[in-house]
């Protein structure tokens, strides 16, 4: 009974093993027998419709929907006038600047949508009509994005599948297949260098490298549909949906109002945009590489001193979060508890982000106060590891007095048992 029962569980191991190995979609992949669409286009040999593609991992195709949900016709005859005949409904493939028109009559429809799934939005094509790719192919322009440039054709899937040509890490090469294509670009006098810089970057490092689906992409900051670049006044908006606190501290700066006189994209102006790199305190100052020297000379002015200024504060932080830092792993080294000191200095690490972040009010007297905190703080820390180490010091020098006087008893011990022994 044990031996079977064992063989049992071993065969349930088997075939859980055996569907893992099978490929994504196998159980979809079947042709419907009333699909006469996808009979006659599986037999062509240079068809432009992979229909096995389609029915196994196509979304429509596993909604349910066929061929003629989308294109019309008759999908149960073998007589191909009959199948695209235009009194049938069938209506083909659509141009360039029918896609969006193609798609919406399904997409949006809201009775229709929401007997699939409720939650997916219909508003694609109002949003699609409203963007930079939009407006120029209700100019008549066939070479901008559609619906199917960026989701496919008969291969379209979900977003979150890894495959998805939406999928946040594939998004940017999605879009670098226009916007990486010189003369294309050319055409609207474009850079063609955004997919490029923006591997390159932070934001793109984390995505690609990292597999961090919550850094930005192309997307995040454009819009989905209704991709356009960000005007001057939303510039900080767009990147505080992620950077909360840098956007609060520069929305309410000098700064702001400054760059939006002159019309400087707010945060581009220091960070850039689709390239934009890893930073610290480097940034701040007029030293060469600081971003303040774009615009700023170290000329004794007023502005050149506030930026000394707040270069001098940071530095102030940072030396006094490092000696601390060596305090602690020096007690701990020697053997003293330093837990409650190791929690204190984090909270000096925190001031130290604060004061970091602190920066974007562009105000030394409030970056100052964020420093004071933190020096505070870190009196504290530097006491207690003097502490610390004053009890390691007192604990030494009270082991060798005692090993002294041991030892001082060993040697009168010793002579006074031999002199008993005499």
């Amino acid at each position: 009974m044990k031996a079977d029962s064992m063989m049992t569980r071993f065969g349930a191991a088997f075939l859980v093993a055996l569907f893992a190995l099978l490929p994504a979609g196998w159980a979809a992949a079947e042709i419907p027998a009333e699909d006469r669409c996808s009979v006659c286009h599986a037999e062509e040999e240079d068809g432009e419709v992979d229909v096995g593609q389609f029915h196994a991992v196509d979304v429509h195709a596993r909604a349910g929907l066929s061929c003629v949900d989308c294109h019309g016709g008759d999908s149960t005859t073998d007589d191909e006038d009959a199948a695209m005949d235009e009194d049938a409904g069938f209506v083909g493939a659509p141009g360039a600047l029918d896609t969006p028109e193609f798609c919406g009559r399904c997409h949006a429809d809201p009775e229709y949508m929401r007997t699939f799934n409720p939650a997916i939005p219909v508003d694609q094509l109002s949003q699609y009509l409203s963007s930079g790719h939009g407006l120029r192919n209700r100019e008549g322009d066939p070479r901008v994005a559609t619906c199917a440039d960026c989701h496919g054709v008969h291969e379209m899937r979900a977003p979150s599948e890894p495959k998805s040509r939406v999928h946040p890490q594939r998004i940017a090469s999605t879009c670098g297949e226009c916007h990486s294509d010189a003369k294309l670009m050319d055409r609207y006098a474009l850079p063609a260098d955004q997919v490029e810089l923006y591997e390159g970057s932070v934001h793109g490092r984390l995505v690609v490298e990292g597999k961090d689906l919550s850094a930005p992409t192309c997307n995040d900051c454009h819009g989905d549909h209704g991709a356009l670049p960000p005007n001057v006044a939303s510039i900080h908006a767009i990147c505080g949906n992620c950077h909360v606190f840098n956007r609060d501290l520069y929305a309410s700066s000098v700064k702001r109002s400054i760059f939006e006189d002159i019309e400087e994209h707010g945060c581009v102006t220091c960070h850039g945009n689709h390239g934009v790199q890893t930073t610290g305190d480097f940034c701040i100052g007029l030293a060469e590489g600081a971003f303040c020297v774009e615009c700023h000379e170290d000329d004794g002015s007023d502005e050149s001193e506030k930026i000394l200024s707040m270069r001098a504060l940071l530095d102030t932080l940072n030396h006094a979060v490092e000696e601390t830092h060596g305090l602690i792993e020096e007690a701990e080294q020697k053997g003293m508890y330093v837990t409650d000191l190791e929690f204190l200095w984090n909270d000096v690490r925190q001031k130290q982000f604060h004061a970091r972040t602190g920066i974007h009010m562009f105000d030394p007297d409030s970056l100052g106060v964020l420093v004071s905190d933190g020096l505070a703080l870190a009196d504290s820390v530097r006491a207690g590891g003097t502490e610390s180490l004053e009890e390691f010091r007192f604990r030494r020098k009270g082991l060798l007095i005692a090993t002294l006087l041991i030892t001082v008893l060993g040697i009168s011990l010793s002579f006074r048992i031999r002199s008993l022994d005499e």
